[in-house]
């Protein structure tokens, strides 16, 4: 059996955070979600422009010093308009994944730890779910509620739940055959107590990591909603929105997709790389070396 590590040794080990600051890749995510977040909030103030201001003698006009991303097919500024997309697509993104979260997480825990029954219940629910691809899932979700972001955030929790509900099943029951939880339950506590203080907290953490994971998928779903006229509505502006304009033009001004096409494969990486280092900062493991 190795020997513990001396007070000297443990100094000298790096802590989570410096691991992950030596990493270029985790300080450049930092720092481009960081930006991203400053533009979502203060894009009122940091817009050359008004968003939905027509100027109909500018239309398709390319980059130049007036409008440096040029403009679309009703003279809006396209930066303009991609900062104000920022905020819709990043938010909602992020509301979402959380709502899969509080839909998914109880159900799994409870399958997970009771079996039987509320197990066969709570799968053959997950199962039929999981039955359709998640964007056709929250497509159908989002027409049968109606086209607005709140519903479009809606659909895609829903869609995306049943992934958090079997990995907090998976987890749990790894989690309640420990000898901590049978200990606990040997001197009288009772589910409640044993899932609050002794499950919960030793099976969630698959569940932190995923969530980052999913943070990227949930901003294609969303910018696919939009993209097709059931999440963010006109005038107001998205990136899923953007791009669907764009595509009509696309012969004419190509230049219009790459703002927001760019803005959402930059931001879906950055979320990749989030989840990604949520892995590392909470695996005790990424504290050697």
């Amino acid at each position: 059996m190795a020997a513990p590590a001396s007070p000297q040794a443990r100094r000298r080990r790096p802590s989570r955070l410096r691991v992950l600051l030596r990493d270029a890749g985790a300080v450049v995510t930092l720092a481009y979600l960081a930006l991203l977040l400053f533009v979502a909030i203060a894009a009122s103030w940091l817009a050359p422009y008004d968003p939905v201001r027509l100027d109909l003698t500018a239309t398709l006009a390319g980059p130049s010093a007036a409008h440096w991303a040029g403009t679309d097919d009703l003279g809006r500024d396209v930066l303009s308009r991609l900062m104000y997309g920022a905020g819709p697509s990043v938010f909602s993104s992020i509301a979402a994944v959380m709502l899969a979260a509080m839909i998914g997480v109880p159900f799994g825990l409870m399958a997970g730890f009771f079996g039987g029954w509320v197990d066969a219940a709570i799968g053959r629910v997950t199962d039929a779910l999981l039955s359709f691809p998640t964007i056709l899932l929250a497509v159908g979700i989002a027409a049968v509620l109606g086209t607005s972001l709140t519903n479009a955030v809606i659909a895609i929790g829903i869609a995306f739940s049943p992934g958090f509900a079997r990995l907090m099943r998976a987890t749990t029951m790894a989690v309640k055959q420990e000898l901590y939880v049978e200990a606990a339950r040997a001197i009288g506590a009772g589910p409640v107590w044993l899932l609050l203080r002794h499950v919960l907290p030793n099976a969630v953490t698959p569940v932190i990591v995923n969530a980052g994971l999913l943070l990227g998928n949930a901003l294609l779903a969303e910018a696919s909603l939009s993209f097709l006229g059931l999440g963010v509505q006109p005038p107001q502006a998205s990136w899923g929105g953007m791009l669907a304009r764009a595509l009509i033009y696309m012969e004419r001004a190509p230049e219009l997709m790459y703002p927001p096409g760019l803005a959402l494969v930059l931001t879906a990486l950055a979320f990749n790389s989030l989840g990604e280092m949520a892995r590392r900062w909470l695996d005790p493991r990424s504290l050697s070396g």
